[in-house]
Order: structure tokens, then C-alpha cells, then sequence
């Protein structure tokens, strides 16, 4: 089975669905086939791992940094540190609920698609195009399209033909940059809290288990 890197900014669940492409698998096959994966080498696992822990555990990949490069968890720390007088600014201050917003649909750059395909051979859904109420691109500039949320599970470009323009009914050009404010300093904050602790994010496996069984 082919385990692909994680690429720059790439977003965690299109991730696992380009692990899905390369090896031909149906989104239903993910975690089966990563656990036979270990079976056959005899690496010891948490069954109850869900198929993306798992193939974060095979590639060995700090868990920590998986949070903090490739998911919206620091955006969603970030906006709950957030003083009152920001607030009133959004349109809510839920974190639960700006999450399952970011979920609803899966977003992208079609001019970002096209350049991956030139230099990586392939396209990849980008995290930063996934924040809430993200308008466009902010390196090209584009408008951002909008997909169904099982569009994750293959690779963006083939999502462009199917996507339509976002509907920001709700949007202003002032939240768009509120909200790409709020993930810069996430980041930001987020680094430097894992460069300062290791515990910051607790790995899921203690990584000294990682090595095959019955070896010395």
C-alpha cells in the first residue's frame, strides 16, 4: 500500500482521501486496509484508532504537528481566546459551530489546482482555503469554489468540473479579512507554543512502540 507525505498546508481529510486514490480504495476501505497494513508487518496499534490516525501512525508523524500544520484546530483555539470587543464582529462566536461550518463543503482555488498539477503531478486541498467564510485565494487572488464535503475523498481537480462559486449571503469583505487575521495569528501562536513543549498536543501512540514486534 502507498502512503503519500503530507504536503505543505494540506488539509487533513483531503489527505487521507488522496491515500484513497493512489491505492484505489472506496472511502469505506480506508481503515481496513491500513490494519492489515500493520498486521502484516506485526506493528503493534490501537484498534479503536479511526482510519486518519492510523496512517498518521504508519507514516510516524508527530501527532502535535499534524494539529498544528494541517488542521483547523488552531484557528478554533485562537478565536476562543478572543476578547469581547472582536466578537461582535462575527457572525458567531461558537467555535462548535464555526468548525462545522469549515466542514460543509470542501473549498478551492481552481488557479491553486492548476499549479499543482504543473510542479507536484497532482492537486491537494489546501487548509487555508477551508477557514469560514474564506472569499478567495489570498496568493492568486481567485475566488474560492465550493464542492460537496465527499469531494475530500478525491483530489480537488477532479472536484473543479462539479464545483460551483461559494455563496457568502452572509459575508463581508470585513469578516473574510477578520477571519484570515485569526488564522495567521493562530498559527503564529500555535508554533510557538509546540517549539516551547512537546505536550503541547499529545502524540496518539507513544512513538517508542512504533518498531515491529518480536525484533531486538
Amino acid at each position: 500500500m502507498l502512503l503519500p507525505q503530507l504536503l505543505p498546508d494540506e488539509f487533513i481529510r483531503g489527505h487521507l482521501g488522496r491515500l484513497l486514490v493512489l491505492n484505489a480504495l472506496h472511502k469505506t476501505d480506508a481503515r481496513a486496509a491500513l490494519t492489515r497494513w500493520f498486521r502484516h508487518r506485526h506493528w503493534p496499534y490501537a484498534p479503536n484508532l479511526e482510519a486518519l490516525d492510523l496512517l498518521l501512525v504508519a507514516l510516524g508523524i508527530d501527532a502535535a504537528q499534524v494539529r498544528v500544520e494541517h488542521t483547523m484546530v488552531p484557528y478554533l483555539v485562537e478565536l476562543d481566546r478572543l476578547d469581547p470587543p472582536v466578537k461582535p464582529h462575527l457572525r458567531t462566536g461558537s467555535p462548535r459551530r464555526l468548525n462545522e461550518l469549515a466542514q460543509r463543503a470542501a473549498m478551492l482555488c481552481p488557479e491553486c489546482v492548476k499549479e499543482d498539477e504543473g510542479f507536484w503531478g497532482f492537486s491537494y486541498w489546501r487548509r487555508r482555503h477551508q477557514v469560514p467564510w474564506a472569499m478567495s485565494c489570498d496568493k492568486h487572488g481567485a475566488g474560492l469554489r465550493r464542492a460537496d464535503p465527499s469531494a475530500f475523498y478525491d483530489l480537488p481537480s477532479k472536484a473543479v468540473p462539479l464545483s460551483s462559486k461559494p455563496l457568502h449571503l452572509r459575508t463581508s469583505m470585513k469578516e473574510h479579512a477578520i477571519h484570515q487575521r485569526i488564522f495567521e495569528e493562530s498559527l503564529e501562536q500555535a508554533r510557538r507554543e509546540l517549539k516551547q513543549s512537546k505536550n503541547v498536543y499529545p502524540p496518539i501512540i507513544d512513538p517508542s512502540r512504533w518498531e515491529p514486534q518480536g525484533t531486538k
